[in-house]
């Protein structure tokens, strides 16, 4: 399934790193969520943890911010080292 951020980022990187269009055949497109977005270009891997961890807690997804961004990096890193989900 796919989103719009996800279509741009798989073109994209398909174009650059492959030399050739992606191919969406077979792919689903999916309604855009009212939840939080990223406002930059590098966050994508901790929204997707976080949005991700949020909603297998059952939790507001709208913890999930770009101004809490540094907190969740740290948070992150924590529970790596420990090997433990807070």
């Amino acid at each position: 399934m796919l989103t719009r951020c996800n279509r741009g980022y798989l073109t994209k990187e398909s174009e650059e790193k492959r030399k050739v269009p992606f191919d969406f055949e077979g792919w689903t497109d999916v309604t855009e969520h009212d939840g939080p977005y990223q406002n930059n270009g590098f966050d994508c891997g901790v929204f997707a943890c976080q949005f991700i961890n949020y909603l297998c807690k059952g939790g507001e997804v709208i913890a999930v911010t770009q101004d809490r961004m540094q907190h969740l990096r740290n948070r992150m890193t924590c529970e790596l080292v420990n090997s433990e989900l807070l």
